[in-house]
């Protein structure tokens, strides 16, 4: 747990101030060295998971944050020297070469330039800011808050939150700050940055494995990453939902550790239909865990929302993480935590395979398949035929046109929630820019599941939420590491059939199959996963953030940006107890929610104010 830090000319000074803006993770106990003419690195640590120092060999510099693996899995002990020895001999190509987590600033004094790199997975973060006196780096965007001062959040950006569209890969909340791309290296010679690329995640061929040596295979990498990520750790949490995906890691660290695992899991007693209980005591059951729950039912969804907004440099597009920050603040200080994230994108849900089926036409067996997976997603099998039919089937542009035919002689509106850009005020729209960006990121139809499947991991989601795991677990002293997220996992998954993640119904088949010996079968074999949207939606209806009233009398200060009417229109919604309000609405409404937080935390004639769309000037 390191946070890592980098001035290169002006700004040396507030070198300090950059570390005490990451919070905790800054850490108590740090080291700063000065590499000549220009160059300043910083770095802290926890107390209960100390870290590298800077690392100076023969004019070189280091400053790390993350852990490199030797070919063995083993932790090395030098990895700055190991850095150092790669570029020297390798350039930049040669980071392709390392193994493990990792994000740090290298200073050659040859070639007199500073370099910056950041893992392929992401799984470490970094920022950077270029300005006429400087280069700076750190490993949070609030890292660099002492150099760009009350600067205001970028209007696009606000946009994309607001619809809740991930942000490029390549840029931050401000307009000034820039994230540095998995797999790429940012260098900057004193004159200009110039990004290189050193590594990617490609579209591997697919397997020829059979499929009895496929299941075995996945099995022993999952098995394999949960170790490497356990090794040589005094304390292992693990987050347990009761699914597949968490169940499996920790039922796994469990094997791999001497101490007891804590499991740390949220339930809802009061309501035993909408708890994921009976899955987790399953899961835990003759293990030996130590299991922590945090009861849900009475769920505020802003509850420490201005801590959030701090902790995260402005808005942050996770429903769901206010719900788990008690679960995190379980976790013992300086442990490793185990998070289950990447098992959808990795293991998939079978989406390649429903698409290639839906785009070779082979409707019987496409509503066999989708007859196991409606469950999951809480629809009717007819019904999601009917929308990929839409997408794919002969003359499905007559039968849309019908569709809304239909729809209109009956009387029926279009639902309130087509499109999230209505949200947005007309203004704000144009001045964001906001319409055009999401033109830009328009792509054609991957054209197999496997590609599409492909295109979901390396989609700018993917980086995003990482960086927003990182953050809430260094938050909390903890260090957070996903196993589903390794490189040797991925790149196997990806050669892959899409038969293997989707058989006979059975979603996610090929862990099914890797875990039949682990998970006991009340876990091995659901078909649904409790998703607490319920929760959300209760906790949305009850907050007073958001009631129509509380929308009404921050209308002055919302209405630059939103469409209020639409966004009153939304929430009357949630009043309606039998009518459906889609996960994306609710999605929306906390952003929103959230949103009116952040814009009441600045004061009037703040410089963070400086938006003039028709009206006052509003803090974003």
């Amino acid at each position: 747990m390191t946070a890592i830090a980098g001035v290169w000319g002006d700004g040396a000074e507030k070198m300090a101030a950059m570390l005490d803006a990451m919070g905790r993770r800054g850490g108590a106990r740090r080291a700063f060295r000065h590499f000549p003419p220009h160059l300043h690195l910083a770095c802290g640590h926890l107390p209960a998971r100390p870290g590298d120092d800077v690392v100076e060999l023969e004019g070189y510099g280091v400053v790390l944050d993350g852990r490199l693996e030797a070919a063995d899995g083993r932790r090395l002990a030098e990895p700055g020297r190991t850095i150092i020895d790669l570029y020297r001999s390798k350039g930049i190509a040669g980071f392709a070469d390392l193994r493990g987590e990792f994000a740090f600033g290298l200073w050659d004094p040859e070639g007199r330039r500073l370099i910056c790199a950041r893992d392929v997975l992401g799984a470490r973060p970094l920022v950077f800011r270029r300005d006429q006196a400087s280069f700076a780096f750190a490993s949070e965007e609030r890292g660099l808050a002492p150099l760009y001062g009350r600067e205001p959040l970028c209007d696009l950006r606000v946009a994309e939150y607001l619809i809740g569209l991930a942000p490029p890969s390549d840029r931050g909340m401000r307009a000034s700050v820039s994230r540095l791309v998995p797999g790429t290296a940012a260098v900057f010679d004193g004159d200009g940055v110039q990004i290189h690329r050193f590594d990617a995640l490609v579209l591997p061929n697919e397997t020829t494995d059979a499929p009895a040596l496929q299941a075995q295979r996945f099995s022993s990498l999952l098995r394999d990453a949960v170790a490497r990520r356990c090794a040589g750790e005094a304390a292992v949490d693990c987050f347990l939902s009761g699914g597949l995906d968490s169940s499996s890691l920790a039922r796994l660290a469990a094997r791999e550790t001497a101490d007891t695992v804590r499991t740390l899991s949220l339930v809802d007693s009061a309501r035993p239909a909408l708890s994921e209980r009976p899955y987790i005591e399953a899961a835990i059951r003759d293990q030996g865990f130590d299991a922590h729950f945090v009861e849900i039912g009475d769920y505020d969804p802003f509850a420490g929302a201005h801590a959030a907004l701090e902790r995260h440099a402005g808005p942050v597009a996770a429903p769901n993480l206010l719900m788990m920050r008690p679960v995190y603040e379980n976790a013992r200080q300086g442990a490793v935590l185990l998070d289950g994230h990447g098992g959808d994108e990795v293991v998939s849900k079978g989406v390649g395979r429903l698409l290639d089926l839906a785009r070779a036409g082979s409707w019987i067996r496409l509503y066999r398949e989708l007859r196991g997976v409606a469950d999951l997603y809480g629809e009717s099998a007819p019904a999601m035929l009917l929308a990929l039919y839409r997408g794919f089937g002969p003359g499905r542009h007559k039968f849309a046109a019908l569709a809304r035919r239909v729809r209109r002689i009956a009387g029926r509106p279009q639902e309130a929630d087509e499109s999230p850009l209505d949200l947005l005020s007309s203004d704000f729209r144009a001045v964001s820019a906001i319409d055009a960006a999401v033109s830009a990121r328009w792509r054609p139809r991957p054209a197999t599941g496997r590609e599409a499947e492909h295109e979901v991991l390396t989609g700018p989601q993917q980086s995003y939420a990482l960086e927003v795991l990182d953050r809430e677990a260094q938050d909390v002293g903890v260090e957070g590491r996903c196993p589903f997220w390794d490189r040797a996992l991925i790149d196997y998954s990806m050669s892959l059939p899409p038969q293997a993640k989707l058989q006979g119904g059975w979603t996610r088949f090929i862990l099914r199959q890797a875990m039949a010996e682990v998970l006991p079968d009340e876990v091995l074999w659901r078909r649904d996963k409790h998703d607490f949207s319920s929760q959300l939606r209760e906790g949305l209806w009850r907050s007073p953030r958001i009631t129509p009233q509380a929308l009404e009398a921050a209308r002055s200060r919302l209405s630059s940006h939103l469409n209020v009417d639409r966004v009153i229109a939304l929430r009357r919604r949630l009043d309606q107890p039998d009518h459906p309000v889609s996960g994306d609405a609710l999605q929306a409404l906390w952003r929103i929610g959230l949103w009116a937080i952040w814009t009441e935390s600045i004061a009037p004639g703040d410089p963070a104010c400086n938006l003039k769309v028709g009206g006052p000037d509003v803090p974003h």
